[in-house]
């Protein structure tokens, strides 16, 4: 099986030392899979591991880089493929939420008015809890304006749960101003993202599970 890891998981491995790291050690040290990029990916892996504000060990680095000039195959980069806003990643919060028993619709390509995804209980979505998501791809830890407009959308949607999602993670500000909202708002970052689908896996739509195929390992762990 051939796999292409984005940028955002290979920074969150290096450093954050738990779930993306044990996806790529998984993908590396097993031959049924193949870690494939392009040229122009692999220029982006070293620049961005490098960059001052993840402040990372040297030794990290040469680690990380180590790992990925032995570990993958480049392959030509002869298709463009455009993307809308976060479309590629809305559906897959979508159905991690629709697991848990939402009915959700997430906004198509465009203006979104401040939420990417709308989700309810329910048959048809009407029940509570009603909830707003916000989806943030970026890099950078997501600031305290975006935590900010959520709260709002959630006023104007009627909601009274809101979700911000941040693969970059949230920085200190957002954190402490989250914390008197504990009962309507949660965070997530790439972890907690990867752990719901981790955890509802096995209920998502066969179309998704494609485009995403995972296989469950069980290792037996002796004891010292």
């Amino acid at each position: 099986m051939r796999v292409v890891v984005d940028t955002n998981v290979l920074i969150s491995a290096a450093f954050r030392d738990r779930l993306p790291e044990d996806v790529i050690m998984f993908l590396v040290t097993h031959p049924d899979f193949e870690w494939i990029t392009t040229e122009k990916i692999l220029q982006e892996y070293p620049d961005v591991l490098h960059r001052k504000k993840f402040s990372l060990a040297e030794s990290l680095i040469q680690k990380w880089e180590q790992m990925v000039e032995e570990g993958i195959h480049v392959v030509p980069d002869s298709i463009v493929v455009a993307f809308p806003r976060d479309q590629k990643d809305a559906k897959f919060h979508s159905c991690a939420l629709s697991a848990e028993g939402y009915i959700t619709e997430f906004s198509a390509p465009g203006p979104d008015g401040g939420v990417d995804i709308l989700a309810g209980g329910g048959t048809l979505g009407f029940q509570e809890p009603r909830l707003c998501v916000q989806v943030k791809s970026s890099q950078s830890p997501a600031h305290v304006t975006i935590l900010r407009s959520l709260q709002c959308t959630m006023q104007n949607f009627k909601a009274n749960q809101g979700l911000l999602v941040s693969w970059g993670g949230f920085n200190k500000a957002v954190e402490k101003k989250a914390r008197p909202s504990f009962f309507s708002v949660r965070l997530w970052d790439a972890n907690d993202l990867i752990e719901a689908i981790f955890k509802n896996y096995d209920s998502l739509p066969e179309g998704l599970q494609s485009e995403l195929p995972l296989k469950r390992i069980w290792a037996l762990v002796i004891k010292e």
